[in-house]
Parts: structure tokens; C-alpha cells; sequence
């Protein structure tokens, strides 16, 4: 349940609109959407124009998982660190603007509910257990523990491996305890790290 705030930003005639959370009252959305002009920032500056902006309003600590962009505007997903392991579940996305670095957009609502300190217990497995799961075909990039839910909803504990098979780009979670395959997503093009 949220309760909504609708204006119009101080030196302009642009409306906006926030939505807070009853309990708590946590932002949970924000929109203030505009006509973007031509494109100036690259991923990496709308990467640290979130990072800048999401550190200045109370989200610190956070790793950037994917990257989007419509229309000169950024979309970018990231997620907290609990003793550097990536909480899936308490992700937010940011919009950003690739003219000027302004922050368009922002959904909270899983970071809202989720963003918790967590008892994490240390993985069974090692990283190099875990990598044997992986195809032999598959090219690891980098790895990192990460914190998803799996099929069943419950939070479970794997490697994350990003890395390429059959000329596409993947992010493969294995489980930490038990090597078996959690999930498989397909990294798409704008995906930074």
C-alpha cells in the first residue's frame, strides 16, 4: 500500500510523481519524465550520475547489475552488498537521462521491503566446486556470490558466473551449498560491470 505526491519541479513547469510506502513512508517510486535531447553521457557516466545520486539519497553500497537505454535514457538496475555478496531481491532500477545525467526515474519497491541485514552463512562449496557445474563450453568473465530466489521463492546462496556460450553472453547461478543450477539469464548488449 502507498499513498501518492504529484507537483511540479521548483524553476520549471515539468510535473513529477512519488509514491511512499504507508508503513514507514519510504519512497517507493519516483517519475519525473521529460523530452531528452541529444545523448552526451556514455554508460559509464549514467552509471556514476545513479551511483552519485543514489549515494546522496540513502542507497549506498550498491553493485550495478544491467543496463537499458530508450530513447537517450539510461535504465539501470543495482542491487546492495551485504559482506560483498549482490541481494537480488533488494534490487532498484534508476532512469536516467544521457544529456545532462539526471535522474528521470526511480523504483524502489524491492529495495523498500527487502533491503535487510541478512544471516548469510558461508558457501559450502568453493568457487572452483561450483565452477564444475558450469557447460565446459561456457567462458567464465568474473564471479561474485549473490543472494537470489529460486523456484521455490526461498533466498538461496550461489556463485553467480557471467561469462559467454555460443556467442551469447550469460549469467549462470549456481547454488553455493549444493552446485546445482539455480537460474540462467541472458545478459543483453547494454549489460555493464
Amino acid at each position: 500500500h502507498s499513498f501518492t505526491v504529484s507537483g511540479v519541479l521548483p524553476n520549471s513547469n515539468r510535473g513529477f510523481q512519488m509514491d511512499y510506502s504507508q508503513k514507514g513512508g519510504h519512497l517507493v517510486w519516483y517519475s519525473a519524465p521529460r523530452k531528452v535531447g541529444q545523448r552526451v553521457l556514455d554508460v559509464r557516466g549514467a552509471r556514476d550520475a545513479s551511483l552519485d545520486f543514489l549515494e546522496s539519497h540513502g542507497y549506498p553500497n550498491l553493485a550495478p547489475l544491467t543496463y537499458e537505454e530508450y530513447q537517450n535514457v539510461a535504465s539501470l538496475t543495482f542491487a546492495p552488498l551485504q559482506n560483498d555478496v549482490i541481494i537480488y531481491p533488494a534490487k532498484l532500477t534508476v532512469q536516467v537521462a544521457m544529456d545532462d545525467g539526471e535522474v528521470l526515474g526511480l523504483q524502489t519497491t524491492d529495495y523498500v521491503y527487502e533491503n535487510k541485514e541478512r544471516n548469510i552463512p558461508a558457501p559450502k562449496l568453493t568457487v572452483d566446486e561450483a565452477k564444475r557445474a558450469l557447460n565446459p563450453g561456457f567462458t567464465v568473465k568474473n564471479h561474485s556470490l549473490a543472494l537470489i530466489r529460486n523456484d521455490a521463492n526461498e533466498e538461496t546462496l550461489c556463485y553467480q558466473f557471467e561469462g559467454k556460450i555460443n556467442g551469447g553472453d550469460y549469467r549462470i547461478f549456481i547454488n553455493a551449498d549444493n552446485g546445482m543450477e539455480e537460474k540462467i539469464e541472458p545478459i543483453r548488449v547494454g549489460k555493464y560491470k
